[in-house]
């Protein structure tokens, strides 16, 4: 997996590759990990599956990125690994992760707010993706 994490103005742009779905995904996630940066107090290890529906393959891009924002905001919940991705019918991603629950953050650094539109891209044919998060 490879990805390349590039200082944006106030945000931080992630530039991802993979030669399908699930790498690309995977290096996404790599990237986020490599980006965020926590210390969890009383983590438990936490596996969590769920479906996106999708318009096209940016919206796709722009919906899992949102997950990991939702995910760790709402839910005390930070991804640290893709398990699997797939696209079992046009429109729809469906995807395992893993992570951990925690009682509370006591220490981060650059925690993304939410995913952009502004120079996204995403193209399973080229195996290359790229996102802005605001930060």
């Amino acid at each position: 997996m490879s990805f390349e994490i590039l200082d944006h103005t106030a945000d931080v742009k992630i530039k991802f590759y993979g030669s399908n779905i699930e790498q690309l995904l995977s290096s996404f996630t790599e990237a986020w990990v490599n980006l965020t940066s926590f210390i969890l107090k009383d983590p438990i290890s936490k596996k969590y599956e769920d479906k996106i529906e999708f318009n096209d393959q940016t919206d796709m891009l722009y919906r899992f990125a949102s997950l990991f924002i939702e995910q760790l905001e709402g839910e005390n919940f930070y991804i640290n690994r893709l398990l699997s991705a797939s696209m079992p019918a046009p429109g729809v991603l469906s995807f395992q992760l893993v992570g951990y629950c925690f009682s509370e953050v006591t220490g981060y650094s650059n925690i993304p707010k939410a995913p952009t539109y502004h120079e996204i891209y995403f193209d399973i044919g080229k195996g290359y993706g790229q996102i802005i998060m605001d930060l």
